[in-house]
């Protein structure tokens, strides 16, 4: 019975733990449950250290932002955070005296002006 319950869960292992004892009274459905609780935990845990934002873009940057991540193999998400950090490397740096920010293309630079 409590076998049929751990298969409709979906959470089906191939043999029952047994104890040091020899005896397989502890059944595979308690370890699933176990690892199951452990795991919906660590999720939680996740969850609770990010937060969601909400945001509107138009048409034509969404399919900029979607051909990005089809050419670097990652998700629209990984993009945007991955901007979103750049950007704020560059906040830190902009305002200094001792920092300029360039950009070299062949042997062209180019100063990067922030507004």
């Amino acid at each position: 019975m409590q076998e049929e319950a751990t298969k409709a869960e979906g959470m089906e292992t191939d043999a029952p733990m047994e104890q040091a004892t020899g005896h397989a009274e502890e059944s595979t459905g308690a370890v699933v449950r176990e690892a199951a609780v452990k795991a919906y935990a660590a999720e939680s845990t996740q969850r609770s250290a990010t937060r969601r934002y909400h945001l509107a873009v138009s048409e034509d940057l969404m399919q900029a932002l979607q051909d990005v991540a089809k050419r670097q193999g990652v998700s629209v998400a990984d993009v945007l955070r991955k901007f979103i950090k750049l950007g704020l490397f560059i906040d830190r740096l902009e305002g200094r005296s001792d920092v300029e920010i360039l950009i070299k293309e062949g042997e062209q630079y180019q100063r990067l002006i922030l507004f």
